[in-house]
């Protein structure tokens, strides 16, 4: 699961494919300083897991709530929620 809270980090950031690596070693630190809470999950009948989680800076307290699907196989799809 910690894999998850660093993709999320880092495509939030604007790390893309086409950037170097030393652009994703920046967002795996940016990543390190980040908590990472679940809000609430729901399993389907058919299996499928949809997650709220909300991600914390550790230095400045700023908070993301992100609303995840599990695809299977170690895919997902996330969308960013707006603050409560």
């Amino acid at each position: 699961m910690g894999r998850l809270w660093e993709t999320l980090a880092s495509s939030s950031s604007g790390v893309g494919a086409g950037q170097t690596g030393h652009s994703d070693e920046g967002a795996r630190k940016e990543a390190k300083r980040m908590l990472e809470r679940l809000l609430d999950i729901e399993v389907s009948l058919d299996g499928s897991v949809t997650e709220e989680l909300e991600l914390i800076c550790t230095m400045t307290g700023f908070r993301r709530r992100f609303l995840v699907h599990h695809l299977g196989e170690g895919f997902f799809r996330s969308v960013e929620l707006e603050p409560s």
